[in-house]
């Protein structure tokens, strides 16, 4: 931290103002330990770094955000290509296979393959399992009577394959992971902002208190930012869940064709949050910054002013 970087934040004699206000603290009151005192100075550090690199971290953050719109299928595809590409038939898919299995009666003898016949005798359809058939009125009082039983005995047999289908999304899980790292680590600079604030906080006085009600401002904005980049990190865990929830009733009903249609939605839906989170960063960065900038004096040196917290913060 060099004394012309500060004369860019501070108008005059920043390197002495920043020392009379350490001098006041050390005598005014109890001395600081050396862990607090070199806290401070790492966490400063911190601060003075993404105040001096704010435009290379916009300039970083709008490159990703024109690589995720560009790759974007709500960005790239006209509204007929966006109809196919909802479309399940013509969409990729990753598939599977997956085991269907029926219940089959225990009448009748067990190497013979399994058929399901249905006729009509009178006004009841008769159902017919392998050799044993029966109506559906005698059907119902069956099951009423299983049900009220514990016998699990019932057989299960596999009679055919059914296609499973999942869309891909290696792509967007690509952006996302991206989206996550730049936004954890916006948040630990943003952690250490507010961390730095907390330790220079002075004194509580009397009739002194207005740049204390500035410090304590800039804190409650910093730690607010902080949480908007936060649930923007947590939407990828969010997205997962939700993609494994609709696999699972994907695999539970493999011929519903609007769970798999639903899923694509989703992936598409989750391209904008990802633009959106993108955005997210850069409002917050430029917005934390310039908190900071046309505060820093009063950050720096909090009992050498008489303006007001109102006045005085956002100006």
């Amino acid at each position: 931290m060099t004394a012309r970087r500060r004369e860019n934040w501070t108008t005059t004699d920043s390197e002495r103002e920043m020392l009379k206000w350490t001098q006041s603290n050390s005598s005014s009151g109890p001395q600081l330990d050396p862990i607090v005192r070199e806290t401070q100075e790492t966490l400063s550090e911190n601060m003075w770094f993404f105040l001096d690199n704010i435009a290379e971290r916009c300039l970083r953050y709008n490159a990703a955000l024109k690589n995720v719109a560009a790759h974007n299928p709500n960005n790239v595809l006209t509204a007929e290509e966006m109809k196919h590409a909802t479309d399940i038939d013509e969409a990729p898919f990753l598939k599977i296979r997956l085991r269907r299995f029926v219940q089959v009666g225990q009448a009748g003898d067990d190497n013979e393959e399994p058929s399901t016949t249905k006729t009509n005798e009178g006004d009841a359809e008769t159902v017919v399992v392998g050799k044993e058939s029966k109506t559906i009125d005698t059907a119902a009082n069956e099951e009423e009577s299983d049900e009220e039983s514990d016998d699990d005995s019932d057989t299960y047999d596999a009679i055919d394959d059914v296609p499973v289908s999942f869309p891909k999304s290696e792509s967007l899980l690509d952006q996302m992971k991206h989206l996550k790292l730049a936004g954890t680590e916006l948040v630990t600079v943003f952690e250490g902002i507010c961390d730095w604030l907390q330790l220079c906080i002075p004194d509580i006085m009397v009739d002194d208190n207005d740049s204390v009600d500035v410090m304590q401002s800039v804190l409650e904005a910093t730690s607010a930012h902080s949480e908007a980049v936060e649930s923007t990190v947590n939407f990828l865990r969010e997205f997962l869940d939700d993609r494994a929830d609709l696999e699972i009733d994907t695999i539970k009903f493999p011929h519903s064709s609007s769970l798999r249609r639903q899923m694509l939605i989703n992936d598409l839906d989750a391209w904008s949050e990802v633009e959106r989170g993108w955005r997210t960063l850069v409002r917050c960065s430029l917005i934390i910054h310039t908190l900071l900038a046309k505060n820093m004096r009063k950050l720096l040196n909090p009992r050498n002013s008489s303006r007001s917290a109102a006045s005085a913060i956002y100006q």
